[in-house]
């Protein structure tokens, strides 16, 4: 992608110029460690940024090659493996996944109760591709323990089989999952949790091939995304950036890194789908561009335009929104991994209808915006501390009306 001039795309450079002092205001306020950012409109950057700190207890300074962890934004990449196949005829979104998973032709789901004591129902529609892909399954949460039957059942089931069945592999572990009850009923609810997880696994089993194999051989490649995986080698490992967090008692930038957080240095034998990969700004840049681009980047086409527009395009009904999704955001519903702008209107976030993006963990997050032919970019390694929306803003008031 070649450099514009902010001008020339129907920015203004004073508008410009407000994002990179907004920005490093944050950096001086030590509220945020270090960053980077993109904005591009018509193929075209008008603004790429790296400012801070890689890692404060290295006190390396943020390169345009960082490398970070981008946990919930390996799902729009998910998505895009997953609809390959769906073009290629394997399946289609409304293919009950007890039909490649057969565990799954006995699901219950949870009423009530915890322990030894709970209460199942049987299920009112089979679980299907489309549940999956717009987090409405009722495969809900991760695998820590956080009190709910769910997560302990999930955490239990893990640790089981790290510590009996080892290797942990994708395929143990959604085999495991899939015996597990929903947490509700299919389609009633959008609530995160482990539905792209299962779809690689899908992939898996369709494709025989391992799920990160896939991505590089089908996405990463085509698309030149060449430091994006689930692990990194030793040779890249120095632009690694470190997860801080703001410690308001102390006004102080920390390290914040659990042992969940550590990246390995070779390829690993568990991945997740919706999580764990590793990415920069200039290989997520091209992934949003070839989305902008209705699924084509250099020649290189990985979806047909329609493709696309079904990725993007709402999914979820009323009820299943109200009773999860809503509180994120009025006027978004939610398409195949991301969420859209259904009404601009009724939302307190900048963006403009039929835009869409999702947003990692560790406050990396992305948008793609078809009306006004832009994407924005924002990778940041902190927890607990988001300018995302703001970010967001920034951008659409750099663009006179």
């Amino acid at each position: 992608m070649n450099a514009s001039t902010p001008e020339s795309q129907g920015f203004s450079a004073q508008g410009i110029a407000n994002i990179d002092r907004t920005l490093r205001s944050y950096i001086e306020l030590k509220r945020v460690a270090g960053l980077t950012s993109m904005v591009a409109r018509h193929g075209q950057i008008v603004y790429h940024s790296a400012l801070g700190i890689l890692d404060v207890e290295a006190d390396k300074p943020m390169r345009q090659d960082a490398i970070f962890r981008i946990a919930s934004m390996t799902s729009p990449i998910s998505s895009v493996a997953i609809m390959m196949l769906v073009e290629e005829g394997h399946f289609d979104l409304d293919t009950p996944i007890a039909a490649f998973i057969p565990e799954f032709k006995e699901s219950k789901v949870l009423e009530s109760g915890s322990g030894d004591e709970i209460v199942l129902a049987d299920l009112e529609q089979d679980i299907t591709v489309r549940h999956l892909f717009t987090q409405t399954s009722g495969l809900e949460g991760y695998f820590e323990d956080d009190g709910t039957t769910i997560e302990q059942m999930y955490h239990q089931k893990r640790v089981e089989l790290e510590q009996n069945n080892p290797p942990l592999t994708l395929s143990k572990m959604m085999r495991a999952v899939a015996k597990i009850p929903l947490a509700h009923q299919p389609g009633s609810c959008w609530a995160y949790g482990l539905g792209v997880y299962m779809l690689a696994y899908l992939v898996e089993l369709v494709t025989n091939t391992p799920y990160e194999k896939f991505l590089q051989t089908r996405i990463f490649e085509p698309l030149k995304m060449v430091d994006t995986a689930y692990y990194i080698p030793p040779e890249k490992a120095h632009r690694l950036a470190g997860v801080h967090h703001y410690f308001a008692e102390e006004d102080q930038l920390k390290r914040h890194e659990f042992p969940w957080m550590n990246v390995p240095s070779q390829p690993p034998s568990y991945v997740e789908g919706g999580n764990l990969l590793l990415s920069t700004m200039d290989d997520y840049a091209r992934f949003a561009q070839m989305l902008l681009n209705k699924g084509e980047l250099d020649g290189v086409r990985l979806l047909r335009p329609e493709t696309v527009e079904l990725i993007a395009s709402n999914h979820v009904s009323e009820d299943a929104l109200r009773n999860g999704f809503r509180d994120y955001h009025d006027g978004y519903g939610y398409g195949l991994g991301v969420r859209v702008c259904m009404d601009e209107t009724q939302s307190d976030a900048a963006g403009s209808k039929g835009e869409y993006g999702w947003g990692g963990l560790y406050n990396t997050v992305f948008w793609v915006d078809p009306e006004k032919s832009l994407f924005g970019l924002l990778m940041i390694q902190q927890l607990g501390f988001s300018i995302a929306q703001e970010f967001k803003a920034l951008v659409y008031e750099a663009m006179p009306m």
